[in-house]
C-alpha cells in the first residue's frame, strides 16, 4: 500500500495527463476554466430571472414554475422567449407546460420545458437527467 501511494504521489502532471504535451495541458486546463466561467455565469442570470419572475408573477403561477423547475431535477439555462415547442401538458386546473423532449433512452432524458408568462412571453428552461 505505502509503494501505490509513494507512485501516486511521484506523478507528475504530464503523467496525470496521460503524456500530453505541456501546451496540451494549459488548452485543457484553460478551458476548463472557461466552463467553470460560464457554468458560474449561467447560475447568477438563471438566479436573476427567478428574482424578477418572484417580483412580478402571481404568487400561484410562481409556485407552479419553482414546482415545475424543481420537478424538472437538472434545469438550467432560464431564457425568456416569446415561442413554445413541443407538447401541451397541463398540469393543474389553472397552468401546465410544454415539454419538448430531444433525447430519451433507459434512464436518461432531456429537453425544454416552458410555462407561458402574463405578459405573452414564456419561461424556457432545459431540463436533463
Amino acid at each position: 500500500m505505502n509503494q501505490i501511494r509513494k507512485e501516486i504521489q511521484d506523478l507528475t502532471e504530464e503523467d496525470y495527463f496521460l503524456g500530453m504535451s505541456k501546451a496540451q495541458i494549459e488548452d485543457y486546463n484553460e478551458a476548463e476554466k472557461q466552463i467553470e466561467t460560464e457554468r458560474i455565469e449561467q447560475y447568477y442570470n438563471d438566479v436573476q430571472i427567478i428574482r424578477d419572475l418572484k417580483k412580478k408573477l402571481p404568487k400561484n403561477l410562481f409556485r407552479f414554475i419553482v414546482t415545475a423547475l424543481h420537478e424538472s431535477e437538472n434545469w438550467t439555462k432560464l431564457e425568456i422567449v416569446t415561442e413554445t415547442t413541443g407538447e401541451y401538458q397541463q398540469e393543474t386546473k389553472d397552468f401546465g407546460i410544454w415539454v419538448d423532449q430531444y433525447c430519451s433512452g433507459d434512464d436518461c432524458y432531456s429537453g425544454y420545458c416552458y410555462v407561458k408568462l402574463p405578459d405573452k412571453k414564456c419561461l424556457k428552461w432545459e431540463y436533463w437527467c
